[in-house]
């Protein structure tokens, strides 16, 4: 008779009940583990979200405190300001005071000097008075004076009459004298207009004239090589001067001149 072996078994009901209790473990754990994953992600986004208000309200405390600063920079400038309005008032009120103490004395002085101003016055007014009466005894003389140059206006009355007549004898001879002068300064304006009618002396007339002026080299050199440019502006001034003497000319034609006319 054949022994037969038994085959060992390994994977058996046994180690399913512990495969099963370990996954059940693992996913327990994993249960645990993820709960506590979202727990953390939850804590973390209020931390987070709890920063970003601190962080704003840390902005707008950093904004608020900037605003503060300038309220106090401004505030110590109307303080500084003021401070100064209040010297300067200060001084004006002391300016002011001082015034009015010098007002004051000047008051004083004035009323002194009206004073004396008031004692003058009734000097001089007595002094005056005096002064008239005075006047009053030179005006008896000066009518007994007026009574004789009356006696001595004759005289001077004829003497006057000879004045004037000398005196009318004078401005008819200065009357002579101007109408002289009159006709001495009209022929001499006749002589200036006869002598602008004239070039080198002889009297040019004519309405219809022609120049006739030379243009070749020896017009514009002083010799073969050399230039002068002088001879052409006073060719010009010529021409000018010419046409000022003929007071008739109507029309005028230049006509240029050196190998060729144009």
């Amino acid at each position: 008779m054949l022994q037969r072996h038994k085959i060992p078994t390994i994977f058996n009901i046994y180690m399913l009940d512990v495969i099963c209790c370990a996954l059940g473990c693992v996913v327990l754990l994993w249960q645990v583990a993820h709960r506590e994953a979202e727990q953390q992600t939850a804590d973390a986004k209020e931390s987070h979200a709890e920063a970003e208000k601190q962080s704003d309200a840390a902005v707008r405390a950093r904004v608020e405190f900037e605003k503060a600063q300038q309220e106090l920079l401004s505030a110590s400038n109307d303080v500084t300001q003021l401070q100064a309005e209040l010297a300067a008032w200060k001084a004006k009120h002391q300016g002011l005071t001082q015034a009015l103490a010098a007002t004051e004395k000047d008051r004083a002085q004035v009323r002194a000097d009206a004073g004396k101003i008031n004692v003058e016055l009734l000097a001089k007014i007595a002094g005056a008075d005096k002064k008239a009466k005075e006047l009053a005894t030179a005006l008896v003389l000066s009518e007994e004076s007026a009574r004789r140059l009356a006696l001595d206006s004759k005289d001077a009355q004829t003497k006057l009459k000879l004045a004037d007549l000398q005196r009318t004898s004078l401005l008819l001879e200065r009357d002579s004298l101007k109408v002289e002068k009159d006709a001495l300064n009209r022929k001499i304006v006749a002589l200036q207009a006869e002598a602008e009618q004239r070039f080198a002396g002889i009297p040019l007339t004519g309405e219809s004239v022609v120049f006739l002026i030379d243009i070749s080299g020896s017009m514009v050199r002083k010799d073969e090589k050399t230039e002068d440019p002088e001879k052409w502006p006073f060719l010009c001034d010529t021409l000018m001067q010419l046409m000022k003497s003929i007071p008739t000319m109507q029309r005028f034609q230049v006509i240029l001149f050196s190998a060729k006319t144009r």
